[in-house]
């Protein structure tokens, strides 16, 4: 088991934008009943994030939009993190995770950027 004390927060990412990243990203979404748990490091605890979508760039970078407790009081927020990254880690997936770590990827909905 590691050291929790040296796990770092993850770091929010910023959305997705046009003039700036590229074609648009391949958004998979995932139904309430099916989705996918990160669990985030947040505040010296792992919170559970069901997943409500993956991005993949263009550019070959992967994000997850979670919905999480960020501490033991705050409400459930939406976010985006960058994967991977330490602070973050796999608890649960409608499929096991690939061998490079990534979460699954069933085919689902496809949100377009305006």
């Amino acid at each position: 088991m590691s050291d929790t004390n040296s796990i770092p927060e993850p770091v929010p990412a910023r959305p997705w934008r046009r003039n700036e990243d590229g074609p648009e990203p391949k958004v998979t979404t995932y139904p309430r009943s099916g989705r996918p748990v990160l669990e985030v490091w947040s505040h010296g605890a792992w919170r559970r994030a069901p997943v409500a979508a993956r991005q993949e760039w263009a550019d070959g970078r992967v994000f997850y939009q979670v919905d999480v407790r960020l501490s033991d009081t705050a409400v459930e927020i939406r976010c985006l993190f960058q994967w991977p990254q330490d602070g973050l880690r796999i608890a649960a997936g409608p499929t096991p995770p690939t061998a490079q770590g990534a979460m699954p990827t069933p085919p689902r909905y496809r949100m377009r950027f305006r």
